[in-house]
């Protein structure tokens, strides 16, 4: 798909989720991931929010905040799905593009897998999709390498005190990204993988962000 199709990373939403904290600390999300991430060490009852994001060459769909204190499983995930993110998709005009997400549990169980491809059939990248996402691949994934890191060198800079001013920041933060930012991104993304191909899956220590 890389090779055939050039524009293909102009037509692709590419998601994730991560954990905000109060004291600064931004984690991506496990939900019973396939891939293991480090832990941070964290004040011990520090408040955080889990935020979703979808990032494409034309805009960002989100955040979606999930309520603090749930566990992200399939039936929540698949309720964001839903209510929330089809309908942003449509009223943004992305019809017809793919879909890309991580390999955990709550993503690939099968009712998510089912209702990913009643809408979007044919363009689901993801672990048992129609492309299957390589897993830990952070690299190559915009929200892992380029949003969340993004988010947390800007959203901390007010010194939030409460999650209703996190969320706001965070919200914030996303609007004011300029399009031509995520050209640049999806653009990065497309040399990541063709250099990920060339080098047989090896790291990607030469490419530029």
């Amino acid at each position: 798909m890389v090779d055939t199709e050039p524009d293909f990373w102009k037509q692709i939403l590419m998601t994730d989720e991560a954990h905000f904290t109060l004291s600064g600390a931004v984690n991506k999300q496990n939900c019973g991931t396939e891939n293991p991430h480090e832990i941070h060490e964290t004040p011990l009852h520090d408040q955080k929010v889990t935020a979703w994001a979808g990032v494409c060459a034309k805009t960002i769909i989100g955040p979606f905040f999930f309520r603090e204190g749930e566990t992200v499983d399939g039936n929540r995930y698949r309720w964001m799905l839903a209510h929330y993110v089809c309908p942003q998709m449509c009223e943004k005009g992305l019809d017809g593009y793919w879909f890309q997400q991580d390999g955990a549990p709550c993503h690939t169980a099968n009712q998510t897998m089912q209702f990913l491809q009643r809408k979007f059939p044919g363009r689901v990248v993801s672990k048992n999709g129609d492309i299957d996402r390589p897993p830990r691949s952070p690299d190559l994934t915009p929200p892992d390498f380029f949003l969340w890191g993004y988010l947390k060198r800007k959203v901390y800079a007010s010194k939030p005190q409460t999650i209703d001013e996190l969320k706001a920041n965070i919200r914030a933060e996303i609007i004011a990204i300029p399009s031509e930012m995520l050209e640049t991104v999806m653009e990065n993304t497309a040399k990541r993988a063709h250099f990920a191909l060339a080098n047989k899956g090896g790291h990607l220590i030469d490419v530029v962000r």
